[in-house]
């Protein structure tokens, strides 16, 4: 099976939860979007961190996590936002590793700072 893109599994969990009728768990939401479940744990998490207006309402019962968008259609525009974030961070990313700023060491990403 072919490796996804960040875009197209963001895309799908998106469009699986503006599809609900109700909150979700993260399996559930893995199911109607095609991601497993370990990539859509990972990505709901982060959409959650990025989102800073609360798009995603994130609770638990008993040992799932739930989710659920707050209001759906003015949601999946601010989702729509994250997501060109998300591709904006990746293209800084890439041209800052092009450009030598961006150095894999040891002990992980750095930032070369020109003095």
């Amino acid at each position: 099976m072919p490796k996804r893109n960040i875009e197209d599994v963001v895309h799908r969990l998106v469009k699986a939860l503006v599809d609900a009728e109700g909150p979700m768990s993260t399996r559930q939401v893995a199911k109607r979007s095609g991601v497993d479940w370990k990539a859509a744990q990972k990505y709901l998490g982060l959409l959650n961190e990025l989102s800073n207006a609360g798009v995603l309402i994130e609770s638990r019962r008993g040992r799932s996590k739930m989710w659920l968008l707050r209001k759906r259609r003015e949601d999946a525009r601010r989702l729509k936002k994250v997501e060109a974030l998300g591709e904006i961070a990746r293209r800084r990313w890439d041209r800052d590793i092009k450009t030598g700023r961006l150095v894999e060491t040891e002990y992980g990403w750095e930032l070369k700072i020109d003095a």
